[in-house]
């Protein structure tokens, strides 16, 4: 509900400033961390755990990690099966803590890394934050603690805008949104099917709908 969601949140804010080791002082970073972290919490209520978008934050063209939430966690964690309970709020970061990532290399498949690391250092020489980073990537491959990949768009921005991106001390953000897996999305067939079903229910009444869908609806008119 909102009461846990806004906890793991707070939670969430604490560990973030913990890992930085934020002073007081250094409101701004903060409060574009917060801010960002506001608003993927809110789109995290209107999806499932399974399913919740997570955050990385990490420091220079190094990129090096110094924040990583429990959904981002989640998605580099191994597949658990149909029957098994999901991860709960902790469980990856303390199940898996000699696996966890330092730097984003540490999250790419090794046959994407050559390429990634010459796509930094490119953007590194020219000293600008490239125009196709300002549309979502699609299908991403993130390699997973066990070795497979996983699936995800992810949205990549410069955190604080007002450092040059090749500053040791600018902040890149990361948010990896999983696809879900298209075995449990509806076809759009079932779609409207549902919807006619809605509709004829409030037009009809719930009992004719059922009677006809089970069959048992009255024969046409014959012809006179």
């Amino acid at each position: 509900g909102m009461d846990r969601g806004h906890t793991e949140f707070q939670m969430l804010s604490w560990r973030v400033r913990r890992l930085f080791g934020l002073s007081h002082q250094d409101t701004q970073l903060q409060d574009l961390i917060n801010s960002l972290e506001a608003s993927v919490s809110q789109i995290n209520h209107m999806r499932d755990r399974a399913n919740a978008v997570g955050i990385i934050i990490c420091k220079g063209l190094s990129l090096q990690i110094h924040c990583i939430d429990d959904s981002a966690l989640n998605i580099l964690a191994p597949e658990r099966g149909e029957d098994s309970d999901e991860y709960s709020v902790g469980e990856v970061r303390e199940l898996f803590a000699d696996k966890l990532p330092t730097k984003v290399t540490d999250m790419i498949p090794m046959g994407h890394r050559h390429d990634h690391t010459r796509y930094v250092q490119r953007v590194e020489s020219n000293g600008t934050f490239p125009s196709s980073l300002m549309h979502p990537l699609r299908s991403v491959e993130v390699l997973r603690f066990d070795g497979n990949v996983s699936l995800c768009n992810i949205s990549i921005g410069v955190l604080t805008k007002e450092r040059s991106i090749v500053d040791s001390d600018c902040y890149f953000y990361a948010m990896l949104c999983p696809i879900e897996k298209t075995s449990k999305a509806q076809s759009e067939e079932e779609k409207v099917s549902e919807a006619w079903l809605k509709v004829a229910s409030m037009m009809y009444g719930r009992n004719v709908v059922d009677s006809v869908v089970a069959g048992k609806g009255p024969p046409p008119p014959e012809d006179e």
